[in-house]
């Protein structure tokens, strides 16, 4: 007769293995630890952007000028819409759009310091030259090569006379497109000679003789190669109107001192 075993149907459990609730139990501590970072980061990036909000509802107890030259800053305060209430929150992109429409402001950057403290950066524009457009504007040449017509009586306020020379319009033409191929930091002076024509004089004693003003790119780009080959320190005078070349040329000999 057939002996019947006994068959337990639970899970068996092997030696050295683990349950399923101590599975679940290994890097429970781990994953405590990165929820808890999670919560306490959700909770500093909603306090952050509380306290920005805060800070830009205050209003405006002070400003604070940088850059200021030839300005002042009673006078650009006085195109910042809503100011002289002092009342509530001011719009900044709406003062930046008023500074920039000043017509000596280059650029503007406005920033918070402290609650009710702002700071406003300038950048002025510096001007070169002008042109008398009509009898109320003036058509100005600044550092960077840019055109601007202006109101005569704002260059005039700003800018002596001396101090912004009137040019002719070819002379005016010639200066921006000389700006937009050479450096600025270099240029000393720029003149005109009728046996050579233009000439650009560099503030380390060279002087380029550039004839017309075709090329100037090409012309100062191949007088930067012949730089860069031929170092020196004593200053010359180079001849770069001719394609491909660069003529140096003897100095001129300076009479002596007399005793």
């Amino acid at each position: 007769m057939r002996k019947w075993q006994r068959y337990d149907s639970r899970p068996q459990r092997v030696r050295g293995a683990l349950s399923p609730r101590e599975r679940e139990g290994v890097g429970q501590p781990w994953r405590r630890l990165l929820r808890l970072g999670l919560c306490w980061s959700g909770i500093g990036v909603a306090a952050w952007l509380v306290a920005a909000r805060w800070w830009a509802q205050q209003p405006v107890r002070e400003i604070r000028w940088s850059g200021l030259h030839r300005l002042t800053s009673a006078e650009l305060i006085a195109v910042l819409p809503g100011y002289a209430s002092k009342t509530g929150a001011p719009e900044l992109g709406q003062w930046h759009r008023a500074l920039l429409q000043h017509p000596l402001v280059a650029e503007a950057a406005l920033y918070w310091e402290a609650p009710g403290i702002l700071h406003i950066a300038i950048e002025e524009r510096r001007l070169l030259a002008s042109v008398a457009a009509d009898g109320q504007t003036l058509l100005c040449l600044d550092t960077a090569g840019r055109l601007h017509r202006l109101p005569r009586e704002v260059v005039r306020e700003r800018l002596p006379r001396a101090r912004l020379p009137q040019l002719s319009e070819e002379w005016l033409s010639v200066c921006t497109r000389l700006l937009r191929s050479v450096p600025r930091d270099s240029i000393a002076a720029l003149y005109w000679e009728p046996s050579r024509g233009w000439m650009l004089s560099l503030r380390d004693g060279t002087v380029l003789i550039l004839g017309d003003t075709a090329a100037v790119q090409e012309k100062w780009s191949r007088w930067s190669r012949f730089r860069r080959q031929v170092p020196g320190t004593s200053p010359i005078v180079a001849d770069v109107r001719w394609s491909g070349l660069v003529a140096v040329l003897p100095p001129v000999p300076q009479p002596a001192p007399e005793p």
